[in-house]
């Protein structure tokens, strides 16, 4: 079996054991729009970044775009007390699926709910109010530059859960949380927010940064599944 085939096969393993997932995942899209929408809306009478540099639109972007690329359901939650990824590597090496196979569908499995998670979150956005802002040609340019990122964090995550115990991603997760909270406050104290400069671009027609986000995220994903399938081969499943 190609190890395309087999990435497929898991993919699909991994959607229909998904549950009730993915509407834990459509609740946090909808949390997502509701309170993203008072910020962005206050966009229509902004100029510069100065007048909008609050650390909180920031953080909601570069923390959670990336986290759609996951399902939200009972391993999600519980992974602090069960080694849940563990023990479903221990179920795989029991059939004949190779490395490369797992780290493939891991990493299909991620993109195949990250994309249409953004591309409906972006098209709401667009619906609400950043059509006031953007035209569609400025809007496909602002949804390529979150794509290319959520893409690029959501693999990094990826490889993280696959080779961590339950215990140790919990802990990287909350470290990646303070980073990000530190970058945000920092960005605030600079009068910089990656928000506003990513519609600036997008509205003055500078494609640059999103093809090289998206860019980015693919030679990510494909470095990523390289590394996995090697790593994957030295991976304890002692939780």
């Amino acid at each position: 079996m190609s190890t395309w085939r087999g990435a497929k096969l898991l993919t699909r393993y991994e959607w229909a054991m998904a549950g009730y997932g993915v509407i834990f995942n459509l609740i946090l899209i909808l949390y997502f729009l509701l309170f993203m929408t008072p910020l962005f809306i206050e966009l229509r009478d902004v100029k510069d970044s100065s007048h909008f540099n609050g650390w909180m639109p920031n953080f909601i972007m570069l923390a959670l775009i990336p986290c759609f690329g996951f399902f939200m359901n009972r391993a999600s939650f519980n992974s602090w007390r069960v080694d849940h990824m563990s023990h479903r590597l221990a179920d795989l090496r029991r059939l004949p699926i190779s490395y490369r196979q797992i780290a493939a569908g891991k990493l299909l499995t991620v993109v195949s709910l990250l994309i249409p998670s953004l591309v409906l979150i972006l098209l709401l956005h667009y619906l609400l109010f950043l059509h006031q802002i953007l035209t569609p040609l400025q809007m496909l340019n602002y949804s390529l530059f979150w794509l290319g990122y959520g893409v690029l964090g959501s693999c990094i995550y990826a490889l993280f859960e696959i080779m961590m115990t339950g215990k140790q991603y919990t802990i990287l997760c909350i470290i990646f949380v303070v980073v990000f909270l530190g970058t945000c406050f920092a960005m605030m104290q600079a009068q910089w927010s990656i928000v506003l400069w990513t519609l600036e671009f997008a509205e003055s027609g500078n494609w640059l940064p999103s093809l090289l986000a998206i860019a980015a995220g693919i030679m990510t994903a494909a470095f990523i599944y390289k590394l996995m399938a090697k790593l994957l081969s030295r991976r304890s499943l002692m939780g």
